[in-house]
């Protein structure tokens, strides 16, 4: 990245603690006042199988895969300044195990500690994967919630029930905390059984008319 030329750049050595969560929240959490937008990006590797082989690429390919992708994210956001995330779609092989999991006693503590009111039989969404392009003011709640790297267990290749899934499940709540709303995006081509399910957006018109109706699916 020595040549790298299209803005500023920091890397930063980081405990291995909390996945992609707790550097992304803690570890650089003095560079959200820097930005209006965020994107959240990691490696993503998943121990679960084949069943998620490529799950990384769609969630890429989704957030941004072109310039155009990248374009429509920023009209999303600029046409409605009530959106804080855009999200991708659920990946195919991931939409069988949705839901809390083992992680929902941990999720109402940390509601308790947001101010948040969790419901375990309230249907549940959240970044699948935890990579979204947001408004740094939809994190907030979050980023100003006095966590520690030291409240993210050591890293034993868990595969759930830590604070970082958690965390992830609760990336709508926290933005709904905000005072923002949230959107799902999916790219023609990747999706599969949500197909016939996604608002196609053509143009701005399109999304001005979907945004009059609603909003969380795109």
């Amino acid at each position: 990245l020595k040549n790298w030329q299209n803005g500023n750049l920091e890397i930063r050595m980081v405990p291995n603690r909390g996945r992609d969560i707790a550097p992304k929240l803690i570890c650089f959490k003095d560079i959200y006042t820097r930005y209006e937008f965020v994107l959240h990006l990691h490696s993503k590797k998943s121990p679960y199988g084949s069943r998620l082989d490529g799950w990384r690429q769609y969630l890429l390919e989704t957030l941004l895969g072109s310039a155009l992708i990248v374009n429509s994210v920023f009209e999303i956001f600029n046409q409605n300044p009530n959106i804080g995330i855009v999200a991708p779609q659920h990946f195919e092989g991931v939409r069988i195990s949705l839901g809390w999991g083992y992680n929902f006693k941990l999720a109402r503590k940390l509601a308790q500690r947001l101010k948040i009111k969790l419901d375990i039989n309230q249907y549940l969404d959240f970044p699948s994967g935890s990579m979204f392009w947001a408004r740094t003011k939809a994190l907030i709640p979050l980023i100003d919630a006095g966590l520690t790297v030291e409240d993210f267990p050591r890293e034993f290749n868990q595969e759930d029930g830590t604070i970082a899934h958690t965390i992830e499940r609760m990336y709508f709540h926290v933005c709904e905390k905000a005072g923002f709303d949230w959107v799902k995006i999916g790219r023609k081509g990747l999706l599969k059984s949500t197909q016939n399910r996604v608002i196609q957006i053509n143009n701005p018109i399109d999304l001005n008319t979907y945004f009059d109706k609603n909003t969380r699916c795109v």
